[in-house]
């Protein structure tokens, strides 16, 4: 996803999150977003960045290739378009294999492409709940999960 400056992600990196990826399909923005992981403290083999184009077919069987699955997905306002919905779904039907691993999709209330997203999620046994978002006002906290169980080679 366009990580921006990396605020959610190095937000993740001080949880203690294991690993973090910040994607942007602008490199200029990644390095800005590893100064800031840099500054921060928080470059320490943490957090790493990446080009990716979500929205792009090969970038996403690429990222969907790594040796150690996804745990969470962060997202937010990336169903601004008629043709994010099956995007998305399709990014996070390859991304959420590893057991109990989700999506957090921060989304304006807004945007029209909601119930399209849920729909494409539905039909690649993704379960998507809806509900408001801590902080914001007028956005939607969209929390996807697989359905049932997958099975995925470690």
């Amino acid at each position: 996803m366009a990580c921006g400056l990396g605020a959610v992600g190095l937000a993740a990196a001080g949880s203690k999150a294991k690993e973090v990826l910040l994607t942007d399909a602008d490199g200029a923005v990644l390095e800005c977003a590893a100064e800031a992981a840099a500054a921060t403290g928080l470059a320490n083999g943490v957090v790493a960045t990446r080009v990716f184009d979500w929205a792009d077919a090969e970038h996403r069987a690429a990222i969907a290739c790594r040796d150690e699955p996804f745990d969470l997905f962060l997202a937010s306002d990336v169903l601004y378009d008629a043709a994010a919905p099956q995007a998305m779904a399709a990014l996070l039907d390859a991304l959420l294999i590893a057991p109990g691993a989700q999506a957090l999709i921060a989304d304006p209330t807004c945007r029209t492409y909601r119930t399209a997203f849920i729909m494409a999620a539905a039909d690649r046994g993704l379960k998507v709940v809806e509900g408001p978002l801590p902080g914001p006002e007028a956005m939607q906290l969209l929390s996807v999960a697989r359905k049932h169980a997958r099975l995925y080679d470690v």
